[in-house]
């Protein structure tokens, strides 16, 4: 695993571009364009011959031009040069410069480094004014280069085989060493029509295969995105059928191959997914958060602690100032003492009177309560037992009744005094919310 990757792109490749065309598909002819050459067995004589060794694609055609078009930050296109050719390089369509490379020998036609990571496009036009059939350019390969955008993230690559992709349609099992000492099974289709998906996450996809003289037109949907290729090509050789680079790691993609017409041979697909070294990527919360919260908390329950302090010392308020004026009434009506006289003290009870008041109800001579009377109107009624006096003689002059007769007094008369402001409609509406919320029974 590393931080960057790279794919090697072949000359082959019907992804790169070649002008005017990139094979005579005939006896080579390299006035007249590109043509594909191998290392171990020279150009291609006739169509389907296999080819051995390393391929190139060459040409001494004035004017000819390469391209290729990659998402990355670097690319390194390989090749050789002979006699006296030169070529000018443009990179996403500016002009860099124009290169005269060694006489003989392989060489890097084109190196860049450190690009924006986005789509690019590399351009080599040849030029060889005197059309002198020495001066000779091959492309070899080019070399895709992507390197990481996000800190501790590094790249793998997993290669599914054919034998695990889910063709469909009527393709054949192909196993041939000779074409590739990395794959050796292919399924091969004629039938228009047959196709092939796999649904994979990655951040690049490479398809292998390769390509003869009856090879035809394929498409390839990744995606929402259509390519048309053209597979036809003199000799029989392996080849990066496609290539995508720049994708979402993150979101799922589709590949679909479907074969137009001709022979179409996919030998298996290379995913490059990205993935992070964190040993902890949810982070902790930090001490200051912590803090911060501990000090919320600590707030929250000092505001609740006050509101309840206030309800409590709210509703203890309201019983002693009940105790007090009951207490004040009763004071109101003590009846005078005397060994002659009874103390009586009824006090009656309105509806809704708190229980709180039956701890001091008067009790006769005996200690054995008097039995309430109700008048139902919600006031106080108590009847007082007063004794028989006799008025002191007047002079006459004072009097209207007869010398020392004494006037018999009503007895027991019944006195109600109205408990103004103590009737549980007359509270005033924050103590009857401090009731309601903690004094309730």
């Amino acid at each position: 695993m590393a931080d960057s990757f790279s794919l090697v792109v072949n000359d082959s490749s019907p992804l790169l571009s070649y002008f005017p065309f990139s094979d005579t598909l005939s006896v080579p002819d390299f006035f007249a364009g590109w043509n594909p050459c191998f290392s171990a067995s020279a150009c291609s004589t006739f169509p389907g011959q296999q080819g051995n060794g390393t391929s190139f694609h060459v040409t001494s055609r004035d004017g000819a031009a390469f391209s290729v078009q990659w998402w990355g930050n670097g690319i390194d296109l390989s090749g050789l040069v002979t006699g006296n050719i030169t070529y000018d390089l443009q990179l996403d369509g500016l002009t860099n410069s124009t290169v005269t490379p060694p006489s003989l020998g392989i060489t890097l036609l084109a190196t860049y480094d450190n690009l924006q990571p986005t789509n690019h496009t590399l351009s080599l036009t040849v030029h060889n004014p005197t059309n002198s059939s020495l001066a000779l350019i091959a492309i070899d390969h080019a070399l895709i280069k992507v390197n990481s955008t996000s800190p501790n993230v590094t790249f793998s690559t997993t290669t599914v085989d054919d034998t695990a992709l889910p063709f469909t349609g009527r393709w054949s099992f192909l196993n041939d060493s000779s074409l590739s000492s990395l794959d050796s099974t292919y399924h091969t289709t004629s039938n228009a029509g047959d196709f092939v998906t796999y649904n994979f996450s990655g951040s690049a996809i490479t398809v292998f295969g390769f390509r003869d003289a009856t090879s035809g037109t394929f498409s390839v949907q990744l995606d929402n995105e259509t390519v048309v290729l053209n597979g036809a090509a003199s000799a029989k050789e392996a080849t990066t059928l496609f290539f995508r680079t720049g994708l979402n790691n993150s979101f799922p993609h589709t590949l679909t191959i479907t074969n137009e017409d001709g022979l179409l041979a996919i030998g298996s697909v290379n995913i490059t997914a990205a993935s992070s070294n964190s040993s902890n990527p949810t982070s902790a919360p930090s001490s200051h958060g912590s803090r911060r919260g501990a000090v919320i908390a600590i707030s929250l329950a000092a505001v609740l602690g006050s509101f309840v302090l206030l309800i409590s010392s709210l509703c203890l308020w309201r019983r002693r100032r009940q105790f007090g004026r009951i207490m004040h009434q009763r004071r109101l009506f003590v009846p005078p003492t005397g060994n002659n006289h009874s103390k009586v003290l009824d006090i009656v009870r309105g509806p809704g009177v708190d229980d709180f008041d039956d701890m001091y109800e008067d009790k006769g001579p005996a200690g054995i309560s008097r039995p309430a009377a109700n008048n139902g109107s919600g006031s106080l009624s108590f009847t007082l037992d007063l004794p028989i006096q006799s008025r002191p003689s007047l002079p006459a002059s004072l009097r209207d009744y007869s010398g020392n007769s004494a006037q018999e007094l009503p007895r027991s008369p019944t006195v109600s005094l109205g408990r103004t402001g103590y009737s549980r409609q007359g509270i005033e509406p924050w103590s009857a919310f401090a009731r309601s919320f903690c004094c309730r029974r």
